[in-house]
């Protein structure tokens, strides 16, 4: 009886010690996640440059879209509570109609109508829906574009 429990004894204090540390890894992930966005976003700040032709505000527009998707699909508040501010989904979510709004706005006073702005949508789009699956894959040299594009939006 006593050889019983010596040699069960080590398997739950081992799945305890598993299950216990894989919230801890979890939430050091997201914080990381977190952090590298940010930095990211205060990259693409730093460089200066804003949105001035209908497609880049469009493009904008999208991109802040594509970012409220992914703060609200998180399942990670860590990862939500670690976010800077102008990266919150409330932001994401004023940024992008903003910056729609301004796009077609500019697009009326350019060209006296909107004839254009369903190819440029299509585009922005497509491009934004490229921009995110580099955040959602993790893909490397490129995982931070989607924050950084913000940072300039």
């Amino acid at each position: 009886m006593h050889v019983k429990w010596i040699v069960k004894s080590p398997l739950p204090l081992a799945l305890a010690t598993l299950l216990f540390s894989a919230p801890v890894a979890a939430s050091s992930s997201q914080n990381e996640n977190a952090a590298r966005a940010n930095a990211a976003f205060a990259e693409g700040a730093a460089i200066g440059v804003s949105p001035v032709t209908p497609s880049e505000m469009a493009q904008c527009s999208a991109y802040w879209n594509r970012w409220q998707y992914v703060v609200d699909s998180s399942n990670m508040p860590q990862f939500n509570a670690s976010l800077r501010t102008e990266l919150s989904s409330h932001n994401a979510k004023k940024s992008a109609a903003q910056w729609l709004k301004l796009s077609k706005k500019l697009l009326r006073r350019e060209e006296g109508n909107l004839d254009g702005l369903v190819e440029i949508l299509h585009e922005s789009n497509e491009r934004a829906d490229t921009v995110y699956a580099t955040w959602a894959n993790d893909e490397i040299g490129r995982v931070d574009e989607l924050p950084r594009a913000l940072g300039s939006c």
